[in-house]
């Protein structure tokens, strides 16, 4: 599944930088011509635009030597005063770190050559300046500000008519949506970039588009619209001589058809790939091809009710247990040759399980020591990249802000810095104000900031936990799909984790992060969130992190010992003094997840649920008149569980 996974990443930036073998090629033929070219040219503003071409060709190439060129090419167009020169060197300059994942360097040269482009009217560099931020923005996994970016760069568009532009962005926000599992809306898009690519005539770009649909079928569980348009697209591929294309889309068939539990074609799609791959001297690409067949082997052996009735699969089990070895032998081993264990951890189990089912357990277990090993290396690089970029992410929220004020000087809004000092001089003042009137309520707020930062690390524990059973469990797409989403939400947490209080707003958008999150884990619950009339979510504040651990509650204990038909009903009510949530859940109700829970979990304690009910214990001690409690409510018919009710009574702060 990994695969088509890379191959949906890589089609979003097809679309601006050409990823694949033939176009280094090509690349590499237009640098060696323009290098020509330079050695005869002079200082003016042709010999600035070959170095501005040059600095985009050496993209795929060499950026380290893009980002040189590009700023030779910004200084002489500076020289020479050459604003158009200038923005286009800015924003070749953006891209070449973009390919080296420099996120905050690219978004300075790309906000650069925005605010040129903008001074001069130059609208089609415009949606390319928008469009390239809205990619490093979804790179670093802020798609908020990616969509922004990108439906601004779509207006000037079709305002003026920029078909192939329009195109390439409606297939970025398509990808968008897809990373974050909205694929209906990711389908919509999707489908709006082929009908323009097929208007205009680019076959390369349809292909890409076909591809994506047929990707994005597959993730929701739609096998025949994953193969139709599977299908559909090597069709345009094989029009085009496009040999990367076809490889992927036969690796991404006989993944479906490995499903369909149909392997003479799963693995009749895997040689195809593998040759194409061999011969594009594709090493990574030919490891997925032997471990896919491995994989159908050791299914096939696994499957006792197989009709084998195929040449390319030998009759007996233990036969095809010694084929699914032999492939996931030489899979996994070239996986470790190029490097590219993540892309082969599952494999590893695989490999272990093919052996144990073989009888040789010494094997079987040295590999999946292996496999533990590799697991855990992945998991703890995975990790400590998305910290890294939580870390940085404010960083670059701020440079991107500083950007936006640099184009706002350009309109003549400089009364935004005058607003913005003042605000900064009452905020000072009330700090301060707030610092002398603070000591009567020290110890209540100490103690509610040490339960607080409990809550944080608990529920960050239970969510890594999470990603790590997908891990396991060889759910690769769903564990980085998992991540993304935990990445999200790890920055909303991290902007409130120092914060007493939130919005209503905030804790609601919370919640639906952290319940989408549960639902890549567990796919057999629905849920909603309903809001009263009378609660204003947009101005009223309550304690933050205070909801998230009854639901977490519900959903762990309640509703996924179930396993099935799940139901979660959150609805937000108030009075005076009061924000009133329910929690609702159908689940096998707490004395029967109290018995089930009483030996394994035996002398561990549920920090999580205690936690938030102390903290709601504190504010009463703190704010008296106010009766904040938790009521619980066990549902039952005829003597029956059906469920608990869980009311919360939250002081509006």
């Amino acid at each position: 599944m990994s695969r088509y996974c890379i191959n949906i990443f890589c089609c979003c930036f097809l679309l601006l930088y050409g990823v694949n073998a033939p176009a280094q090629k090509r690349g590499q033929q237009k640098v060696d011509s323009l290098l020509l070219e330079l050695q005869h040219a002079k200082e003016d503003t042709n010999k600035a635009r070959i170095l501005c071409v040059l600095a985009y060709e050496y993209k795929n190439i060499n950026p380290a030597e893009g980002i040189k060129t590009g700023l030779k090419s910004l200084e002489l167009s500076t020289k020479l005063g050459w604003k158009k020169g200038i923005a286009q060197a800015n924003n070749n300059i953006g891209i070449n770190y973009l390919t080296q994942s420099e996120y905050r360097n690219g978004l300075d040269y790309f906000f650069q050559s925005l605010k040129i482009n903008t001074e001069i009217g130059n609208k089609q560099d415009i949606t390319k300046n928008l469009t390239n931020i809205g990619i490093a923005y979804m790179r670093n996994d802020n798609f908020p500000e990616a969509l922004d970016y990108d439906f601004k760069a779509l207006k000037i568009c079709e305002e003026n008519g920029y078909r192939g532009q329009e195109a390439a962005i409606l297939s970025n926000v398509g990808i968008i949506y897809f990373y974050q599992s909205n694929y209906s809306k990711a389908l919509e898009y999707y489908f709006k970039a082929l009908k323009i690519n097929q208007e205009i005539g680019n076959k390369e770009f349809e292909a890409v588009n076909l591809q994506n649909i047929g990707n994005t079928y597959q993730a929701t569980g739609n096998d025949s619209g994953a193969l139709t348009y599977g299908y559909h697209a090597l069709k345009v591929f094989e029009e085009l001589g496009n040999k990367v294309g076809i490889a992927d889309i036969y690796v991404n068939l006989s993944i479906v058809y490995i499903k369909q539990r149909e392997f003479s074609k799963a693995l009749k799609l895997d040689n195809l790939a593998y040759n194409l791959h061999k011969e594009l001297d594709y090493k990574d690409g030919c490891a997925m091809d032997l471990s896919n067949a491995g994989l159908a082997y050791l299914s096939i052996a696994k499957d006792t009710g197989n009709i084998q009735t195929d040449s390319l699969i030998p009759r007996g089990k233990k036969n095809n247990i010694n084929r699914a070895i032999g492939f996931l032998e030489k899979g996994v081993q070239l996986f470790k040759d190029v490097n590219q264990l993540g892309d082969g951890v599952g494999y590893f189990q695989n490999l272990s399980d093919a052996y144990a089912l073989n009888g040789d357990f010494s094997k079987a277990y040295k590999t999946y020591l292996d496999y533990d090993k590799v697991k855990d290396s992945l998991f703890s690089v995975i990790k400590n990249k998305k910290m890294s970029e939580l870390e940085t992410q404010r960083e670059i929220e701020l440079k991107t802000r500083i950007a936006k004020i640099e184009v706002a000087k350009a309109r003549g809004e400089r009364i935004f810095l005058i607003s913005a000092f003042c605000l900064l001089l009452v905020f000072i003042t009330i700090v301060l104000r707030n610092m002398k009137l603070a000591s009567a309520k020290e110890l209540s707020e100490n103690k509610l900031s040490a339960f607080q930062a409990r809550m944080n690390p608990h529920f960050i524990f239970n969510s890594l936990n999470s990603i790590q059973y997908l891990v396991l469990n060889k759910e690769t797409e769903l564990s980085l799909d998992y991540l993304s989403e935990f990445s999200k939400l790890m920055r909303q947490i991290l902007d409130n984790s120092a914060k007493s209080k939130v919005l209503l707003k905030t804790e609601i958008d919370m919640l639906k992060s952290y319940m989408h999150l549960e639902n890549l884990r567990f796919d057999f619950f629905t849920w909603n969130i309903t809001i009263a009339g009378n609660v204003d979510e947009e101005h009223t504040e309550i304690p933050g992190m205070i909801i998230q651990p009854f639901v977490e509650n519900a959903i762990i204990h309640g509703i996924a010992p179930k396993g099935e038909n799940g139901i979660l009903k959150i609805t937000f009510d108030r009075d005076n003094k009061h924000i009133i949530c329910t929690v609702d859940d159908n689940g096998i109700g707490r004395k029967k997840s109290f018995e089930l829970n009483r030996n394994k979990n035996k002398g561990r304690q549920s920090y999580g649920v205690n936690i938030a009910t102390n903290r709601l214990i504190l504010l009463n001690d703190r704010r008296k008149g106010l009766t904040n409690k938790v009521t619980y409510i066990d549902k039952t018919t005829n003597g029956i569980p059906e469920g608990t009710t869980v009311i919360i009574q939250i002081p509006i702060l």
